[in-house]
């Protein structure tokens, strides 16, 4: 998504988010509660920022929060993507809070033609997606679903 506000949450080593960068978004919001992996991405950033390959209009920050504190909290613009990997062993109806406390809080709005894409366990059930977004796509790969929801097109 060329120029997007990319959110990732749950980012582990960031490796979304940094992909993202590199395929054309201007701004990244990477929100990792595990010090340790928020500590990995901080030492990416830096070393991108150090490459000659790195633009200065590009925008990326780390944030040392659980996922739905981040959201809870947030009171900025919406972001047009917006990638959720929790561990395997997040609930569906915690998936389901975090999805309605995003569109609650503005961090994913229909107006922004915000995409949301979740990663879950292919075993999980599918949580129930708010009113006014859809699921329009599902990929497996293996023991991973990755799921595709956006503001609904009816």
């Amino acid at each position: 998504m060329e120029d997007a506000r990319v959110l990732d949450l749950f980012a582990g080593t960031g490796a979304l988010g940094v992909e993202a960068l590199s395929r054309g978004a201007h701004e990244l919001v990477s929100v990792e509660a595990n010090s340790q992996a928020a500590a990995l991405i901080l030492r990416t950033l830096k070393v991108l920022q150090s490459s000659k390959s790195w633009d200065s209009a590009l925008s990326m920050r780390v944030v040392r929060k659980r996922a739905e504190q981040f959201v809870a909290d947030y009171s900025g613009e919406a972001f047009e993507l917006v990638f959720i990997d929790p561990p395997y062993a997040y609930e569906t109806a915690d998936c389901e809070s975090l999805l309605a406390s995003m569109i609650a809080s503005g961090v994913a709005s229909v107006a922004a033609d915000t995409l949301i894409v979740l990663e879950r366990s292919a075993r999980s059930v599918l949580p129930a997606i708010p009113e006014g977004w859809e699921l329009f796509d599902t990929r497996n790969y293996g023991e991973t679903s990755v799921l595709f929801i956006q503001p609904s097109r009816d």
